[in-house]
């Protein structure tokens, strides 16, 4: 396995070529989950995996055509208020609402499907509940 300033210097490699790129995917959509190049980032921050720092995620909000707001999602199942199970591709996988953040659509690569809107809404409102540390 590579030691972190390898991937580091991978990431910022890759990085590079994500910017230079113009291509965008030409459409995405709320409730949608896509591979996207996610990174190797700082400490406790979630990682994108393998050569290409790839991870899931939700699309929460799209602002534009070049930036979103996206929560990742984990193989890895937790039971706390910061992770919210979902299904889809008949697994179970864990919404890390702790890790919301905006991204530019650069990053987007392969849509892997749309989640159910009943299962998107009650994300949603998770998701507000450990932002606002609202009480059910």
């Amino acid at each position: 396995m590579l030691n972190i300033l390898e991937r580091f210097t991978n990431w910022l490699k890759l990085k590079f070529q994500i910017h230079k790129n113009e291509k965008r995917p030409p459409y995405f959509n709320e409730r949608e989950v896509w591979w996207s190049n996610f990174g190797q980032n700082i400490g406790d921050e979630e990682n994108g995996k393998g050569d290409n720092f790839m991870r899931p995620v939700i699309i929460i909000r799209k602002f534009n055509k070049n930036i979103c707001l996206v929560i990742p999602t984990s193989s890895v199942l937790k039971d706390n208020q910061f992770y919210y199970q979902i299904e889809y591709k008949n697994q179970r996988y864990s919404a890390l609402l702790s890790h919301i953040r905006t991204i530019d659509t650069k990053r987007l690569k392969n849509k892997i499907t749309r989640l159910d809107s009943t299962d998107f809404e009650n994300l949603k409102r998770n998701l507000l509940q450990i932002v606002f540390k609202q009480k059910n």
